[in-house]
């Protein structure tokens, strides 16, 4: 949907989602198997974004809307994105999804 990789899911567990930045939203993971021990969220890296609206134009449920910049502070969203990028790079576990 994103050229750009703006647009990234996660997964969190239930004490990562507690530790998160605020006004972080996600949902119990589904899919049966050790992936429902999981939050999921999808998050956006606002700053790689490049105001293409590819992603805005192209979803189905119209979940997404261009904002202004200015926003950003308010919905915490680079806070949240940077936050699943440590928890990437520091977290050794097996992708539940290779499963």
């Amino acid at each position: 949907m994103c050229p750009h990789s703006v647009i990234r899911p996660f997964l969190f567990t239930k004490q990562e989602v507690k530790d998160a930045p605020e006004n972080l939203l996600s949902v119990k993971g589904k899919g049966g198997g050790s992936i429902s021990n999981y939050n999921y969220s999808i998050l956006i890296s606002p700053f790689d974004c490049t105001g293409c609206s590819v992603c805005a134009e192209s979803c189905p449920d119209d979940a997404l809307r261009m904002t202004n910049i200015d926003t950003l502070p308010t919905l915490n969203l680079n806070d949240q994105f940077d936050y699943a990028r440590k928890l990437e790079k520091i977290r050794k576990i097996d992708n539940p999804l290779d499963k």
